[in-house]
C-alpha cells in the first residue's frame, strides 16, 4: 500500500514492514510515432504513443508514527460512565492516518498500553488505573493472597462485575508479572501510581504531609518508591520554599531549548 501525508514523502507499507520511495534520476522515454501516410505536410492529426522507464529505490524505515499520540489524546475510556467517552479509531482508520505498516502500528499501541473496546483503540488515565488497582489490592488482602503469587483468572472473574474485563487485563498487563497464570504485583509501580493520586489533588504539597499521605494510602504493606518519582516530581528546599515537593514530569518540558532552560530557571533554588 502506497500511503502519503500533506508536506511528506510517499512511502510503501506491507503488513509488517515500512519502506521510503526514492525515484533514481534515471529515466527512459520511448516515443512511437505511427506512419504519417496521407500526404506530405498535411494537418492530420495521428496520435502519439509514448513509454517512460524509471528505477524507484526502496528501503526499509522506521514508521512515521509521531502523531498518533495526539490522535488518541482525547479517546480515554471512562470506567465509572462507558458511554461518556465516544471512541473513534478502529486499527483500519488510524492506519490511514499513519505512515506505517498494520503490524508496526499495533505494535506501538500495545507497548503504549492502548487496548480495543469494541473495535476501537483507547486508554486508562491514571485516575482509571488507581480505581481498578485499589480493588485488585483490597481483594489480595481480603482473600489473603501472596503479592507475589496472585490467581491472576481467579482475581479477574471477581472483578469484572465492577469493572470491564478489558480495562482489568490492561491493569494486569501493567501491574503484574504473569507466569502461567499466576501473577505477581510490582509494588513499586503500585506506590507510583497512588503519589500520582495525591499530585491530581495538589501540584505542590509540603514534603512532610506528602509523605504522610501517601505512607496512609498504601500502608505498611507497600514502600514509598520516592526513587520512582524521579522524572516526575522534583523537591524544593531553600529559605523561600520549606521541604516541598512538585509534580514536574520531564516528559512535558516544552521542546524548544530557550523555554525549556526558562521553566527549569525558574525552579531553581534561590
Amino acid at each position: 500500500m502506497i500511503k502519503g501525508n500533506d508536506n511528506e514523502p510517499v512511502v510503501l507499507t506491507t503488513n509488517s514492514k515500512t519502506y521510503s520511495l526514492k525515484q533514481i534520476e534515471i529515466s527512459n522515454t520511448l516515443m512511437i510515432l505511427p506512419h504519417p501516410g496521407g500526404t506530405f505536410g498535411s494537418k492530420e492529426e495521428h496520435p502519439i504513443q509514448a513509454i517512460s522507464t524509471a528505477i524507484i529505490e526502496v528501503k526499509k524505515m522506521d514508521p512515521k508514527l509521531g502523531n498518533i499520540a495526539t490522535i488518541l489524546k482525547n479517546q480515554l475510556l471512562d470506567i465509572t460512565d462507558l458511554k461518556k467517552t465516544k471512541l473513534q479509531y478502529t486499527t483500519e482508520l488510524l492506519s490511514s492516518l499513519v505512515q506505517a505498516s498494520q503490524v508496526e502500528l499495533e505494535t506501538w499501541l500495545l507497548s503504549h498500553h492502548y487496548f480495543l473496546y469494541n473495535g476501537k483503540w483507547t486508554n486508562l488515565n491514571d485516575e482509571n488505573l488507581y480505581l481498578i488497582m485499589l480493588e485488585f489490592v483490597t481483594l489480595i488482602q481480603a482473600e489473603g493472597w501472596d503479592y507475589n503469587a496472585v490467581p491472576m483468572k481467579v482475581a479477574g472473574e471477581k472483578l469484572r462485575s465492577i469493572y470491564i474485563m478489558e480495562a482489568i487485563q490492561n491493569c494486569m498487563n501493567r501491574y503484574f508479572e504473569v507466569d502461567k497464570e499466576i501473577g505477581k504485583l510490582n509494588m513499586n509501580q503500585y506506590s507510583i501510581l497512588c503519589a500520582k493520586q495525591l499530585f491530581l489533588k495538589n501540584k505542590t504539597w509540603k514534603y512532610d504531609l506528602f509523605h504522610k499521605e501517601w505512607k496512609s494510602m498504601l500502608g505498611d504493606d507497600f514502600p514509598l518508591n520516592y526513587e520512582g518519582l524521579k522524572g516526575l516530581a522534583i523537591k524544593t528546599e531553600s529559605n523561600y520554599k520549606k521541604n516541598e515537593i512538585s509534580w514536574f514530569p520531564v516528559s512535558e518540558l516544552p521542546a524548544d531549548p530557550a523555554k525549556r532552560f526558562t521553566l527549569l530557571f525558574d525552579k531553581k533554588e534561590p
